[in-house]
């Protein structure tokens, strides 16, 4: 009994000796493995810039490090695998690149070749300042007036960057901001030509800009002026052309229908831009005439015409239409003369509510002479025509002289006489701050209804 004792207290013994035994013996070998002391992280930094990748191990002892990108090994332990030369360990085991380029981008392991430790993965992120591709075909964007045209801003950076545009010539035209790595212009006409910029921005490094210059192709255009020039012998007047095209439009001056000389006396043709001017000294009374201005590119030609005359201007008539009396009126008109108004032709009717064209309303003539004028220079004229009927519609036209001769007749000009029972006037009736009866404006409409029925059953 005693004997089976024993031998159950030593096979107690032993297995708790073995057991320790183990335990220490897995210690020992665990204390001594080799471990990383590097955690993996993500670096981001400018193209350009230096990396060091860092990896320290603890009880490497007779292991062997590697460095790799994806399944390229870079390095095995201090022997440089990789042919490139920004590559290098530094301080041990860190993996340092210099000069970093866009491709160097992704993962970087470092790796204990015992196929038990887990690798230390570090990820690189390589940021770009933003980059516009151009060439000249890109930035010299030409169009004819009318069409669509796309403007194109490739811009590249990490990250993208954002593009937005402005016009650097006038910046007023773009009242809200565009972004986009385009924009479409559309029914373009020459307000569409100049240069436009567009800035790529993405928060590394500074914005850049490229500047897309756009022309737009489209026939001569000549700006609206008088055509009627007054003048006197003696004077020097002058002729402007205001012109735009593109191309450049070539201009040319002629009188009734022949080419004018440059080396003709008198006569000067200078130009200023846009502005076109022929220059006559010393008028003579064989200068007046018609004279055009044509301007001519590829894309067509424009002409404008002028009548150079001594005549006085057609009359355009300043007073109220409507008589702040019963039986006259004060008909007021300016006529442009540059020589004394000698005589005026005045032709007023009453417009009758029962007027067809055959049967029309009888004309009075008045002539009147140059004592009429308030003022002969500018031609500002007045002359009260007196014995009217009341609460009635007239019309009235004037030509008038001067020492070269009559001017067009004026335009039909129509004011109203007073009634008996207007005794109120609204005021503002023109912009001269004349009156007019609320009576009289009701007569003109039942009378201007009355003459379109009349010309409806006339036409029927």
């Amino acid at each position: 009994m005693n004997g089976l004792r024993v031998i159950l207290i030593f096979l107690l013994l032993f297995h708790v000796c073995r057991t320790a035994l183990v335990k220490a013996g897995r210690s020992a070998i665990n204390s001594t493995s080799p471990r990383f002391t590097t955690k993996g992280k993500t670096y981001q930094l400018v193209s350009g810039e230096t990396l060091v990748l860092p990896c320290v191990v603890d009880n490497l002892g007779s292991y062997v490090i590697l460095w790799r990108r994806r399944n390229v090994v870079l390095t095995a332990q201090n022997l440089m695998v990789a042919r490139d030369p920004r590559y290098s360990l530094v301080n041990g085991f860190n993996l340092q690149i210099t000069n970093i380029e866009p491709k160097d981008a992704g993962d970087y392991s470092c790796q204990i070749a015992d196929e038990k430790t887990k690798d230390v993965v570090h990820n690189v992120e390589v940021l770009v300042p933003p980059s516009i591709q151009s060439s000249p075909h890109a930035t010299q964007l030409v169009t004819k007036k009318g069409g669509n045209v796309t403007l194109e801003c490739k811009a590249s950076g990490n990250p993208m960057p954002n593009v937005h545009w402005t016009r650097k010539d006038k910046p007023e035209l773009f009242h809200q901001k565009i972004e986009g790595f385009s924009i479409t212009l559309e029914k373009v006409d020459h307000n569409h030509s100049g240069v436009y910029r567009c800035t790529a921005n993405n928060g590394v490094g500074s914005p850049v800009s490229l500047d897309l210059k756009l022309n737009v192709l489209y026939a001569p255009e000549i700006e609206e002026s008088p055509t009627w020039v007054h003048t006197a012998e003696g004077v020097t007047v002058q002729m402007r052309c205001v012109i735009k095209g593109e191309p450049q439009p070539g201009v040319t001056w002629y009188r009734d229908g022949t080419l004018l000389a440059a080396s003709r006396k008198r006569y000067k043709m200078a130009s200023e831009g846009n502005m076109h001017k022929l220059t006559i000294s010393n008028v003579q009374v064989n200068d007046f005439g018609n004279f055009s201005c044509v301007a001519e590119n590829s894309l067509g030609n424009v002409r404008r015409y002028w009548l150079l005359s001594g005549c006085p201007g057609r009359a355009v008539f300043r007073s109220s239409p409507y008589s702040s009396f019963m039986n006259s009126y004060n008909l007021t008109w300016v006529s442009e003369s540059t020589t004394p108004i000698e005589e005026i032709r005045l032709l007023y009717r009453k417009l009758l509510i029962n007027e067809t064209y055959q049967n029309p309303g009888i004309w009075r003539e008045i002539v009147l002479n140059n004592t009429q004028a308030d003022d002969r220079k500018t031609g500002v004229m007045a002359f009260n025509i007196e014995i009217l009927e009341p609460s009635s519609v007239f019309q009235a036209m004037v030509q008038t002289r001067n020492r070269y001769g009559w001017s067009d007749i004026s335009d039909l000009y129509q004011f109203y006489t007073r009634g008996p029972s207007d005794e109120t006037y609204d005021e503002n009736i023109l912009d001269l701050g004349l009156t007019a009866s609320r009576a009289s404006r009701n007569i003109l409409r039942a009378l201007l209804l009355a003459a379109t029925a009349t010309w409806i059953l006339f036409l029927l």
